[in-house]
């Protein structure tokens, strides 16, 4: 039993060490959108760092973004909605700074058992010129 419990936490720090080496922002979130697990790009992409955000709703890094202007966005925001998984979308964010920035986001969903996680899959794409 121990082998095993050893085993399974290996492969979760390595799971873990994976998202974290990610070049876009990773966010994961529970079903009721707290946030568990919040990569370095993405503490680079929203200029906040985890300890700030894990254990936090999702919506306090989208706090201006909850206006009914972006269905996908509301979604993901709302623990009540349906989210909407697998299509990529573009969308604009804005960081700590009050720059706004455009992304594309992509949601996946993973069932285990009756807990559901969401995985947000998120990449800058503003161009900057100089």
């Amino acid at each position: 039993m121990k082998h095993q419990f050893k085993e399974v936490e290996k492969v979760k720090i390595r799971n873990e060490k994976i998202l974290e080496g990610f070049l876009d922002a990773v966010i994961i979130t529970d079903r009721e959108g707290i946030v568990n697990f919040f990569n370095n790009a993405a503490e680079q992409l929203f200029e906040t760092t985890k300890s700030n955000i894990i254990g936090q709703s999702i919506r306090t890094l989208f706090p201006n973004d909850i206006d009914g202007k972006d269905d996908f966005l509301d979604a993901y925001l709302d623990p009540e909605r349906e989210k909407v998984v697998g299509q990529r979308r573009e969308i604009n964010i804005t960081t700590q700074s009050g720059n706004e920035i455009p992304v594309l986001m992509l949601l996946s969903e993973t069932k285990i058992g009756r807990e559901i996680t969401y995985t947000a899959f998120i990449q800058n794409i503003s161009v900057d010129l100089f």
